[in-house]
């Protein structure tokens, strides 16, 4: 199911709840004192900022931002099940309630719904500066990736002679240090340029020039790698 799809299914969802809610407590025979109007008036409003932050978790421009903000809709429906509980508990007016000052339950009430905008404002915070790392990491792990496809197709094209050499550099790339920096461009030019002579030695059939390129590209990683520890 897209994720569309289901950001309309949970909104339907909140707003048949709530719907529901309305005919039970209007339907039930309880006065409609204080204790009810701030009972009523919370759960309603827990209702309606759950609708708010489906659409907003789900309304983000990339399936992984929506995935990051997964953790805002744990936050709120926990918040909702818990004022609806204390929402209807409010409504019913039990007897020791309908002697305390309705006051107090607002103050819970506003207690509740403050620890939820502060978890939900938090986990925003924490979500956003994910992604501002992710951004910034991004362009930095390509260069290993990238390389690593390219060794994989030259090996498609050799023989058994020197397919196992080919894929073992491969290897060896694969789990290299993922990170780039502006201090690693100079050996990192370095290996591309190896990778270029490999990739002509396959083209000419060479296999002692692809056995050395391949040894020569494997110390370069080595050497590269122990810059990374080095620089971070």
């Amino acid at each position: 199911m897209s994720i569309s799809k289901n950001k309309t299914m949970f909104a339907a969802v909140i707003f048949i709840a709530m719907a529901i809610f309305n005919v039970i407590v209007f339907v039930m025979p309880v006065q409609k004192n204080g204790a009810f109007w701030t009972g009523y008036s919370f759960t309603m409003a827990a209702f309606i900022l759950t609708a708010g932050v489906i659409l907003y978790a789900f309304d983000r421009e990339t399936l992984k931002s929506k995935f990051y903000r997964v953790p805002l809709l744990f936050v709120v429906k926990r918040y909702l099940y818990l004022q609806i509980l204390l929402g209807l508990i409010q409504i019913a007016s039990p007897t020791f309630l309908t002697i305390t000052p309705f006051q107090y339950y607002i103050v819970i009430n506003a207690i509740l719904l403050g620890f939820c905008l502060i978890g939900l404002f938090t986990v925003d915070v924490a979500v956003d500066e994910v992604e501002r790392i992710d951004e910034k990491i991004k362009p930095k792990v390509v260069y290993i990736k990238l390389l690593q496809t390219q060794i994989e197709n030259i090996a498609l094209r050799t023989t058994d002679d020197t397919k196992k050499i080919l894929k073992d550099l491969a290897e060896k790339i694969k789990y290299s240090d993922p990170m780039s920096s502006d201090q690693l461009a100079t050996i990192e030019r370095e290996i591309m340029n190896k990778v270029a002579c490999i990739e002509e030695a396959v083209t000419n059939n060479d296999i002692e020039t692809i056995r050395t390129q391949c040894e020569q590209t494997q110390i370069l990683i080595a050497e590269r790698n122990a810059k990374c520890k080095v620089l971070k």
